[in-house]
């Protein structure tokens, strides 16, 4: 206490100069302490080092072993095969002539969409199989590379820009209302000393073209009265329950007020797209419309193997192949009966314990869509999630379906017993990256809500009015790890931002900027 009282008023002239020597003390301790901790930093990080590599030879032994392959390893092994080494290229070891003659002669005219979105390897793939003898196209606009997280590289665009013969613009948008084209126009245009996606000095970057309207424009106005609605209008707010609020109060006034006009008919819920940047704040949002009756719903490209109902239904699929009273409580505390710890008291257990004795014989029988349907039965599912108001009741029942569906599927085509669909179901849940489209949510109601969408998934999408709220742009994130792409080998790095050095540091926080405009 004493050496810490000293130091706080190591600034007072009394106190350095009669203790000096313990302060002096005092700053080799924390060098010390400070050149340990880079010690020890240095070895786990050696540790970890080679624990991946380690790790990665053991994965690609058993994949190795048991015949599989990942989605990267496809492009990885193509990649290997096709494309020589800077060691291979010098030796000129690598003669990959017959696979580029084969792919060739399967595919006479090759068209890649959405190419903004590929990545280094990729690029050099369709390069050396298609760059010659082949109708070859790329299709993208680098405004829309979105991807970084999933190891897309607009430097790969760039590359690509450079290397091609011939360039084709498609500048015309048909989506959208003309007064909307040029006010986008004007939002993008660069002003003097600033560049709008922050490339400055660099040799590549993203130049902003005017976009033009199709002639005779037949996108319908949206209109206040007689007057045309300003296409684009930004509304600053200090925090997020600001914007929040800003949100609900904009949407209500757009549903409300008689003198709006789209297409010459009043604004339907429909009408109205949200974009956010995360689920969590869509989730606030819809929840904050919901106390306003305004329908929306959540359009996500989330799994639904990977929701809260996913555990919820594997906890009662447990209950009824183990009918103990623990299993069959944890069952019922779930959002799908709305069961807190007083209804588990006052249960009767006898008439709970025979009702899940009958789900399972009913389950060993006939399968497993009947006894599920039994317990949404039973217990009042439906009737508690959709007449009670209950929060988020939709989104629970559309995702309790569409289980139902996947275990009903599964059960048919693998021919699982309970207990294998059960083991199946748990390793489903733990495992995120489950390829496969039927495994992905689906809305929640019919199309008359608002939307509420990610930016990352609202690719593709239209809708007749936009609200983005969160758009603040800012680079501090509170995750300590990060990734940036190294400026002098075009590798990725991933790091903790406490290892980067000064430059390092502002390389990171300059791509980040480029990723959010």
């Amino acid at each position: 206490d004493f050496l810490s009282y000293i130091r706080s008023k190591r600034s007072s002239g009394y106190i350095s100069e009669t203790y000096s020597d313990f302060l002096e003390g005092c700053d080799e301790l924390e060098e010390s302490k400070e050149a340990a901790k880079e010690i020890i930093t240095n070895c786990l990080n050696h540790i970890y080092c080679v624990a991946i590599n380690e790790i990665s030879e053991g994965v690609e032994k058993h994949k190795l072993s048991s015949n599989q392959l990942s989605f990267d390893d496809l492009i990885v092994n193509l990649h290997h095969a096709l494309v020589p080494s800077a060691e291979e290229k010098k030796a000129h070891r690598k003669d990959n002539s017959a696979l580029v003659a084969a792919l060739q002669k399967k595919y006479k005219a090759v068209f890649i969409d959405e190419f903004q979105d590929t990545d280094k390897l990729q690029y050099e793939i369709f390069k050396t199989a298609f760059g010659t003898n082949t109708i070859l196209f790329y299709i993208g606009d680098p405004k829309q590379s979105i991807y970084a997280w999933r190891k897309a590289d607009i430097f790969t665009y760039f590359k690509a820009y450079k290397d091609v013969e011939t360039i084709y613009e498609m500048n015309v948008n048909y989506r959208s209302t003309e007064s909307m084209i040029e006010a986008m126009n004007q939002f993008f245009l660069p002003e003097e000393d600033f560049d709008t996606f922050y490339f400055e000095n660099e040799e590549d970057k993203i130049i902003y073209k005017n976009v033009e309207s199709p002639k005779n424009n037949q996108n319908g106005a949206f209109v206040s009265g007689e007057e045309k609605v300003i296409p684009i209008s930004i509304n600053v707010q200090p925090n997020k329950t600001k914007i929040q609020q800003e949100v609900v109060a904009r949407v209500i006034d757009l549903l409300d007020n008689k003198e709006y006009r789209l297409n010459n008919r009043q604004i339907k819920p429909s009408d109205i797209g949200i974009l956010v940047r995360n689920k969590k704040d869509g989730f606030r949002i819809k929840n904050a419309l919901s106390k306003f009756h305004i329908p929306a719903v959540t359009v996500t490209d989330a799994k639904v193997l990977q929701s809260e109902e996913a555990k919820e239904v594997l906890y009662v699929l447990e209950a009824m192949l183990d009918n103990t009273f623990n299993k069959i409580n944890r069952a019922l505390l779930s959002s799908f009966t709305g069961y807190k710890t007083l209804n588990i008291l006052s249960l009767n257990t006898e008439k709970a314990s025979a009702l899940f004795k009958k789900y399972k014989t009913s389950w060993e029988i006939n399968g497993v869509y009947e006894p599920l349907n039994l317990f949404i039965s039973d217990f009042g599912v439906q009737k508690h999630l959709l007449e009670l108001n209950t929060e988020n009741g939709e989104r629970i029942i559309t995702n309790l379906y569409q289980l139902l569906e996947l275990l009903f599927k599964t059960e048919s085509i693998k021919n699982l017993s309970p207990a294998e669909l059960i083991d199946w179901l748990k390793r489903a849940i733990e495992e995120e990256d489950a390829p496969g489209d039927e495994l992905e949510q689906r809305i929640e109601n019919d199309e008359e809500a608002v939307k509420i969408v990610t930016i990352h998934s609202s690719k593709g999408l239209q809708y007749p009015i936009v609200l983005a709220p969160y758009l603040d742009l800012l680079t501090f994130t509170e995750f300590d790890d990060c990734s940036y792409r190294d400026e002098e080998t075009s590798e990725y790095i991933s790091a903790l931002k406490s290892q980067l050095d000064e430059t390092q540091t502002e390389v990171y926080l300059k791509q980040l900027e480029q990723e959010n405009r």
